[in-house]
């Protein structure tokens, strides 16, 4: 019976290389099961390896839980939470500088969206730290400062007890997760059809109601807006490049004229690619346009390139984009023909 059982055990080892059946020795007159927990400690019996694996658990927990408290002493420190505060002034500002260019570019038909940016009602204990956090850490009360400081402490159990079920040994990338304030606040969009009519939310039912036109319109402001608050945050000289693929199939030429004036309000630099579309518009200055052809018996692609400039449409000689023909001739000589000359 044992001997049977010794076999089947012995079958359900071979493909294991951290457990082993050793034959019948001097040293033990029937087979034993050894294990190798620890290539330090090399092979062991069952319960000696058992052993030295509930040692190293508690050596790991140990180390796990002197980091977390250190995490713990670290986030819960007025630095850090000054820091949020300064994080979450510099969201709200960021917004207020998009709904500052939304404002001042309407739609042609006198239509404005702006971006709505607060603490998420579905998290009142996220809302209630957003709300808190409009003051400094220092200005706020005790029983304020103190349920900062608690809300702060339950995410770092949370992600400290998450990471320890799924067994996973380094847990800042959860921490990371969990502290990211951006989960903490709740965007949506906002519409105001007139000067002197209140704003509503800009949901589902409203965003059905417009033409294919105007949707592609209002959302693209906001899309807008958030890369010209970029932009200016980057400095004078920096490029202002939007690439657009396909960006206007499927909409009439008074929208398209639209969409890409407001592209002109903006002061962005559009890049378009698209199989009929060359935005020869009057709110559109100027525009470089490259026509590609290819045939599918030649190998590479043909390009004319056209002007649209001060509403006038002219196409353009191939040679006249080439490098200038008043270019010096290269000597015809060896390198050192000039030399030898002198």
């Amino acid at each position: 019976m044992c001997y049977r059982e010794m076999e089947i055990l012995r079958q359900s080892l071979l493909p294991d290389r951290d457990a082993k059946i050793v034959e019948a020795d001097e040293v033990s007159p029937i087979p034993r099961v050894e294990v190798l927990a620890d290539a330090a400690s090399g092979w062991q019996q069952p319960h000696q390896a058992a052993d030295a694996l509930a040692g190293r658990v508690r050596e790991q927990q140990d180390t796990f839980d002197t980091e977390q408290q250190h995490v713990l002493t670290t986030l819960l420190e007025s630095t850090f939470i000054e820091h949020l505060k300064l994080r979450l002034d510099y969201t709200t500002h960021t917004f207020a500088r998009i709904n500052d260019q939304l404002g001042r570019h309407p739609t042609r038909q006198g239509h404005v969206v702006r971006v709505q940016c607060e603490a998420d009602p579905a998290d009142p204990d996220a809302s209630a730290v957003v709300t808190a956090l409009t003051r400094g850490y220092q200005e706020l009360s005790a029983d304020r400062q103190d349920m900062v400081r608690s809300f702060l402490a339950r995410k770092i159990d949370e992600a400290h007890s998450d990471a320890s079920a799924e067994g996973v040994v380094d847990w800042k990338e959860r921490l990371s997760a969990a502290l990211d304030y951006r989960h903490w606040l709740k965007i949506s969009l906002q519409y105001r059809p007139g000067a002197g009519s209140k704003w509503t939310p800009f949901d589902a039912a409203k965003h059905a109601a417009k033409s294919g036109g105007e949707k592609v319109v209002l959302l693209s402001q906001p899309l807008f807006a958030a890369a010209v608050a970029a932009y200016d945050a980057a400095g004078p000289q920096a490029p202002r490049w939007v690439w657009l693929d396909e960006a206007m199939t499927g909409v009439d030429a008074e929208i398209k004229a639209s969409f890409m004036g407001l592209t002109v309000d903006f002061e962005l630099d559009v890049m378009l690619t698209a199989h009929d579309e060359w935005c020869t518009y009057l709110t559109v200055p100027a525009v470089a346009v490259y026509d590609l052809h290819r045939h599918e018996a030649l190998a590479g692609v043909d390009v004319q390139p056209y002007l649209w400039c001060g509403g006038e449409w002219s196409e353009l000689a191939v040679d006249q984009l080439g490098a200038s023909a008043s270019e010096p001739e290269a000597p015809t000589g060896g390198l050192f023909d000039e030399l030898e000359d002198e």
